[in-house]
């Protein structure tokens, strides 16, 4: 329970034993007039009956009825009939019945009572309210109906404070304003702001997204919301949660602080971060500080971390997701790092751009923009495009290498069963028999197609005629066992979910080892 919470109702306490006590002698209720009255002195002293045109007078307030009883003793009386109070020339209340007790200002109206603030343009509709005319406080406690410029409100319980202008609504309270409908156990309202405090978990429907928060405030007239604690805010599939959310329901836009996720339950899509906006009309929205990517998809599921995070509408229902700024990414079958990346769940393309780099089980992929290519979850092919370099490791020191303007990867289940490259073709691969490597092939060529089985080389073409050589393992250098540029970046792949938020260990040049 909310300290607000617990605040508001030991006041609303108070105030409803207050209505239960006396407080002394007051001053004495006037009759203003009555067309006739019936007194019977010696049987029934102290009691007036009246009789038409009937007026009291206490203070600043007036009393009209029909008729009415008075008992002069007790100074009170009980009013029947069109009954009506005016106080301070502000606050009218209509009802069938009234019971005034003027030692303690308490009218207790029942039956069609209806109160009116001229002031304030609030009504407030019931079948009993009772109402303090010296503090100036009503109180509704069996169902009623209050309508102000900018809403109409039901609840079981009102307790309306005039002077300050503040209503406080209890159990089953429903608004209906122009643009939208609160459904709520408690809530709290303000008539000179014209604004809705919330106090206790509400729920807030417009005729496109539901609000939910359990602190914070709704401004019916600008269709405004700020939303403080354990919100969210879902429109169809899509539910952005927040800490500090802020809604236009006018312009239809958003904006998270402090941490913020947007979930899409259609696409298995969550994202998170620290601060976040969103606009309907575009269904655009970002995330940035600490944001996270992930596509849920059981072993499969593609963790993405980077600076900023956007969504936007793709083909049909289906979202693009941009990543800005030093990226990562897990996923089961591959792992890679750039500056940014175009991702679109409609045909599971990843484009990476700027100095990326992938890994995928032995493998190392980079080159000028790397495009990997799924379905169902499952890699089927990885393009690496301009100055293409790809490493596949044979052991802890020995490594197949392969250059090429642009180099596509073939996979199935999992394993690259081959390998194509186009223009200016460099290879340097080993050459196995059984436990024992027989040669290390080294050669230029302006195309090479290599098929793979259990990851072990079966097949190589190249064309037209390469320009190479058999190089024996037992005779050559460490220099001879690399291409240029070759660099076995292993430190900075993200081997589970959670290291891709992991700062890159500072890079250092790959050590040559003897044979």
């Amino acid at each position: 329970m909310s300290l607000r919470y617990l605040i508001v109702t030991l006041f609303l306490f108070v105030i409803s034993v207050s209505f239960a006590q006396k407080n002394g002698k007051g001053k004495m209720v006037t009759l203003k007039y009555c067309d006739r009255w019936v007194e019977d002195k010696i049987n029934n002293p102290g009691v007036r009956d009246l009789i038409g045109n009937v007026s009291f007078e206490d203070g600043d307030a007036t009393m009209y009825c029909d008729s009415a009883r008075q008992f002069t003793e007790k100074n009170a009386f009980n009013a029947y009939g069109n009954v009506h109070i005016i106080k301070a020339d502000s606050i009218n209340i209509y009802g069938d019945e009234l019971l005034y007790d003027g030692n303690t200002k308490l009218a207790r109206l029942r039956r069609n009572v209806k109160l009116i603030n001229k002031n304030s343009q609030l009504t407030i509709e019931t079948e009993k309210l009772d109402y303090d005319l010296n503090t100036d406080i009503g109180f509704y406690f069996d169902g009623g109906t209050v309508t102000d410029t900018s809403f109409v409100l039901n609840s079981i319980k009102g307790y309306y404070f005039v002077n300050t202008g503040i209503v406080n609504f209890k159990n089953d309270v429903k608004v209906k304003t122009s643009g939208s409908d609160i459904f709520t156990d408690t809530l709290l309202y303000d008539t000179n702001t014209e604004i809705i405090s919330i106090l206790g978990p509400t729920n807030i429907y417009t005729d496109s997204v539901h609000l939910y928060s359990e602190d914070g405030w709704h401004d019916p007239r600008n269709n405004y919301s700020e939303l403080k604690h354990n919100s969210f805010i879902q429109k169809g599939a899509q539910i952005i949660e927040g800490e500090h959310l802020v809604y236009d329901g006018t312009d239809k836009k958003g904006e998270a602080f402090k941490w913020v996720v947007i979930t899409d339950t259609l696409q298995q899509i969550k994202i998170k971060g620290k601060r976040g906006k969103f606009t309907e009309a575009t269904d655009y929205a970002f995330v940035t500080d600490s944001a996270l990517f992930i596509q849920y998809s059981g072993f499969d599921s593609l963790f993405l971390h980077a600076d900023t995070l956007s969504f936007e509408p793709d083909t049909n229902d289906f979202r693009l997701m941009k990543a800005y700024h030093n990226v990562k990414f897990f996923r089961f079958d591959i792992q890679g790092k750039c500056d940014s990346i175009v991702y679109s769940t409609y045909d599971s393309v990843i484009n990476m751009y700027k100095n990326p780099i992938m890994w995928s089980l032995n493998n190392q992929m980079t080159g000028n923009e790397i495009h990997v290519i799924s379905k169902n979850n499952h890699v089927e092919q990885i393009d690496m495009v301009g100055d293409a370099f790809l490493i596949s490791r044979v052991d802890s020191i020995r490594f197949n290498q392969i250059k090429g303007k642009k180099i596509s990867g073939y996979i199935e289940r999992n394993m690259l069963r081959k390998i194509y490259v186009d223009g200016n073709t460099e290879s340097l691969y080993y050459l196995i028999d059984g436990p024992y490597i027989v040669g290390i092939n080294k050669a230029e060529s302006p195309y090479l197609t290599i098929y793979m089985k259990g990851n072990k080389i079966e097949k190589v073409i190249m064309s037209p005629k390469p320009i190479g050589q058999i190089l024996d393992p037992t005779k050559v250098t460490p220099g001879q066992l690399t291409l240029e540029n070759f660099k076995w970046r292993i430190n900075e792949r993200p081997f589970t979910p959670w290291e891709i938020f992991k700062p890159d260990p500072l890079l250092v040049p790959t050590v040559e080892k003897k044979l």
